[in-house]
């Protein structure tokens, strides 16, 4: 549940798209931005987010279990 702006998520919410595929944090107009978290069924993403895209600090942990932390 997250705001509208003109048919568009925006602020903070959760975003299903009905498989394996969640996100939970801030929209800005429609698009992933700021601190969120992704989660899919090949990984795990945690950070920032700009214009939809990993973008900024965070941690993506794959199925697998590697771990990588930086820059995205």
């Amino acid at each position: 549940q997250s705001d509208w702006i003109y048919k568009m998520k925006h602020g903070k919410g959760i975003f299903k798209n009905g498989t394996e595929e969640s996100y939970e944090g801030t929209f800005f107009l429609d698009r992933m931005s700021g601190f969120g978290c992704l989660k899919t069924s090949k990984f795990t993403y945690e950070g920032q987010f700009f214009d939809g895209k990993m973008e900024g600090k965070g941690k993506i942990v794959r199925a697998t279990g590697e771990l990588f932390e930086g820059e995205f």
